[in-house]
């Protein structure tokens, strides 16, 4: 409905799968909350506020940050990458520490740890200053900012504003404005990357190109939704695409382990076999063609259906799990900080996203094993 409002020629290439995609998605979602409903009546998750974290992990809090930052600085002095320069560039940034090997998750333990730490500081009950609260978000906003990754800088906010509100009691009024902001946010700094990229380094001209061009921020806001686009494509030239389940699984492992270990070229997952099939390259990345492509590839249209009721029953038992965290374990408060429930909301087998989860649960387990360590000397 966005698209055939604000950008109809974006969807002018697929007017022959548009209606099949809207009554897949509208069929899919009905079936993951109509069975997350009655799970919710059967078996009711207490939604109270956020417990406050005691006193004692706000000093974990300020470790977690400096070893943060300690990573990252040693990170970009390694590989001789300058963060002024990072700045003007980011988008190029990104590419860079991506293609350095484990450049990218070394980076991530980074921004996790920045991030983590700042959000025990703000559950914590101890009554330090704002001051130093606010110094601490400036330093970590300006870590992030130069790395290309507007999702770290969204998480920042988001979750910033989820806690103080718990925190406050702030009225639920004040989610859509919030959620309006965070998407102007999010095409602000597509839109600051992507000129830099291609050439303009002056914070005035984007700035002014901003102003004067309210149909780029319009564009931009709701690029977040191309997932739309995408699954609209895959609909289209769903019979191309032959890939069976269980090899899917096997090449997904495959990545785990080095090329000159396995004599294997590490395969394609799902979305970046997809990206190339449409573009023919990866000079932008990959795209995101949603799960219910890997659904239909693997299961046909029964994947439509049995998909949904699997995602929204695991969905339900990661939510309850962290929502009811009475023992304020720092392992399942992690996991919430990183929305961790919302990237596991819909299954995905073979795609690169699940590496990224995997390698997350492992960082929240060895930092809760770090903390009980360092609980026990003290």
């Amino acid at each position: 409905m966005i698209y055939f409002l604000l950008l109809p020629e974006k969807i002018s290439d697929y007017s022959n799968s548009i209606y099949e995609v809207g009554i897949v998605l509208n069929f899919i979602f009905f079936i993951w909350f109509f069975f997350y409903y009655i799970l919710q009546k059967i078996y009711p998750t207490n939604f109270n506020k956020l417990n406050l974290l005691p006193v004692n992990y706000h000093n974990y809090g300020i470790f977690l940050i400096f070893i943060g930052i300690l990573i990252y600085l040693i990170f970009f002095y390694i590989n001789q990458i300058n963060i002024f320069d990072a700045f003007y560039n980011p988008l190029a940034t990104r590419f860079q520490i991506i293609s350095i090997t484990g450049g990218y998750y070394f980076i991530k333990i980074s921004i996790w740890s920045m991030l983590n730490g700042f959000f025990f500081l703000l559950c914590s009950n101890n009554k330090e200053s704002k001051f130093q609260k606010l110094i601490l978000f400036m330093i970590i906003f300006l870590l992030l900012f130069p790395l290309g990754q507007k999702y770290n800088i969204l998480l920042l906010l988001f979750m910033s504003f989820v806690i103080i509100s718990q925190k406050k009691n702030f009225s639920a009024i004040y989610a859509l404005p919030i959620f309006i902001l965070l998407i102007i946010i999010n095409a602000f700094l597509t839109i600051y990357r992507e000129m830099n990229f291609f050439g303009t380094s002056n914070i005035s001209l984007i700035l002014n190109e901003i102003a004067n061009n309210y149909e780029l921020l319009i564009e931009k806001s709701i690029e977040r939704f191309d997932w739309f686009i995408n699954f609209c494509y895959f609909i289209q030239n769903k019979d191309l695409m032959d890939i069976s389940f269980l090899d899917s699984l096997k090449n997904f492992f495959l990545k785990f382990f080095p090329e000159s270990l396995t004599g294997i070229n590490k395969p394609h997952d799902v979305n970046t076999s997809i990206t190339l099939l449409k573009f023919g390259n990866l000079d932008y990345g990959t795209y995101d063609f949603t799960p219910f492509a890997e659904w239909y590839i693997y299961f046909s249209y029964p994947g439509f259906i049995f998909m949904p009721i699997i995602s929204s029953f695991f969905f339900f038992l990661i939510e309850k799990k962290i929502v009811n965290n009475k023992n304020h374990s720092i392992f399942w408060y992690i996991l919430y900080f990183n929305l961790f429930y919302i990237h596991i909301a819909f299954i995905g087998f073979n795609k690169i996203d699940n590496v990224e989860i995997i390698i997350l649960i492992a960082y929240s387990f060895l930092i809760s094993l770090i903390y009980n360590f360092l609980k026990k000397l003290t």
